[in-house]
């Protein structure tokens, strides 16, 4: 190696090692996110209010985005219940994909986010694999979620609650999946700040949500349109320009709720999964009881008219 070479070599490896100085000195609030409208749901006032405190908010996306569900109804292979038709749009998979990524960073962007970061270069994991082979899956979060922790070991962390967060008694794996990596990682996150948020807390009736979450926190007139207009990005359906309103599709009565609950809902270290858990459990199958009869009463009716 000449005298050039050895010169540029160490100014690089000095570079090097103060960008890995700098990062380690960094205090962003790290937001992460099992799904691309998860965090808008369930913390995008938390994001917004951290940005107004000064503090860099970093998102990290852990999965591709695969929906066969999105992508049934965007093909038409199932009904449209908010456009009322069959819609034929012939999305494969990596469309669907890129269309809900491209539908997430509009979303954080209203938010002020600082920077985005979509594991795996980009593609996210696989999100199927959560559910067929959990224990690989969470192997990869575990590992993922690790090196962030390294890298910045002065930020914030918000998480999903995982398994105190249930759609009708049965949580989220991917959702799981962070929720209990930061668990697994509790002793290296002894001195961070850390919270769990709600997401599926939007799927329950007004009249219950929140009461098996630790905090119900109200947003500020501010944090909440921030909210509110980050969530519309979920909902906005323009096919021309790309914009298939993915989120809106898949939870479409959950993305409503929390456009309209000024609350976010948090879990801590010390919530109990016992008590929390048979709480969220009997409120999950009231809601269940109450949609079934609405539903019910709703076809009765329908009945009823057609006669």
């Amino acid at each position: 190696m000449s005298h050039k070479q050895e010169e540029r070599f160490e100014q690089s490896e000095n570079k090097g090692e103060e960008k890995e100085s700098s990062e380690r000195n960094e205090t962003p609030a790290i937001f992460w996110a099992p799904h691309e409208d998860d965090l808008a749901i369930g913390a995008g006032g938390a994001m917004w209010m951290e940005r107004e405190k000064g503090n860099p908010v970093y998102i990290v996306l852990m999965t591709d985005g695969r929906n066969e569900e999105i992508r049934n109804i965007l093909n038409g292979k199932e009904y449209c219940k908010w456009h009322k038709c069959n819609h034929d749009f012939k999305l494969n998979q990596e469309q669907v994909n890129w269309a809900r990524k491209s539908e997430c960073i509009a979303s954080v962007s209203h938010l002020g986010m600082d920077k985005v970061f979509i594991v795996n270069d980009g593609e996210g994991l696989n999100d199927a694999k959560a559910f067929t082979h959990y224990e690989e899956f969470f192997k990869e979060v575990l590992s993922v979620v690790e090196k962030f922790v390294k890298k910045y070991p002065k930020a914030s962390h918000y998480f999903p609650s995982g398994l105190l967060d249930t759609l009708q008694g049965v949580p989220n794996p991917a959702h799981k999946s962070l929720w209990e990596a930061a668990h697994k990682l509790r002793p290296l996150l002894k001195n961070n700040k850390v919270s769990f948020f709600r997401i599926y807390e939007y799927g329950k009736s007004s009249l219950i949500r929140g009461k098996g979450a630790r905090v119900a926190k109200k947003l500020d007139p501010r944090s909440f349109q921030g909210k509110q207009q980050a969530l519309l990005q979920h909902k906005l359906f323009e096919p021309r320009a790309f914009r298939f309103a993915t989120g809106y599709h898949s939870v479409a009565w959950i993305i409503d709720n929390a456009i309209s609950d000024p609350n976010e809902y948090f879990d801590s270290w010390d919530s109990d999964i016992s008590i929390v858990g048979a709480v969220t459990s009997a409120i999950d199958q009231v809601t269940t009881k109450t949609r079934e009869t609405a539903a019910k009463v709703k076809e009765q009716i329908e009945n009823v008219s057609r006669k």
